[in-house]
């Protein structure tokens, strides 16, 4: 949310006084930041890395694995709407440019297919409120 602030002043010129009301220009949401994360998948598991940005907010996401492809999927979620799916796909690296047309969580989310731990490196970079991981999801065991 922008925060104005205003000022009223009054000014005595000859024997009338003039009342004159400076107002500051609105201050962006969040100042830019560069976040860098490194996380582990487990085998069948998934991650969501997020950031949540304010209207006009901007966030550049990039991320790369150890080597292993892992399918992705960029997303935009507010409130409680169902996710908009921006892209989607299977590979080892890759980047998204975000720019928020209203409140809400921008983006990425990973799923492991291999058999091994797989680290991933992300880095985000923009004028966002936070990135971090959230929703950490591991493949459910077989009942026996």
């Amino acid at each position: 949310m922008a925060v104005q602030l205003a000022a009223l002043v009054a000014i005595l010129i000859g024997g009338t006084v003039f009342f004159v009301r400076f107002v500051a220009a609105p201050t962006p949401h969040s100042t830019p930041q560069t976040v860098n994360l490194t996380i582990v998948i487990e085998p069948g598991g998934s991650q969501e890395v997020n950031g949540y940005l304010e209207s006009g907010d901007r966030m550049a996401l990039s991320w790369q694995t150890d080597g292993a492809d892992l399918g992705y999927r960029y997303h935009v979620e507010s409130g409680h709407d169902t996710p908009s799916i921006l892209a989607i796909g299977l590979s080892r690296d890759g980047d998204q440019q975000f720019m928020a047309a209203h409140g809400g969580f921008y983006g990425i989310g990973l799923r492991n297919f291999t058999g091994r731990r797989v680290t991933v490196t992300l880095k985000a970079t923009g004028t966002f409120e936070y990135f971090r991981a959230m929703f950490a999801q591991r493949k459910a065991e077989a009942p026996k």
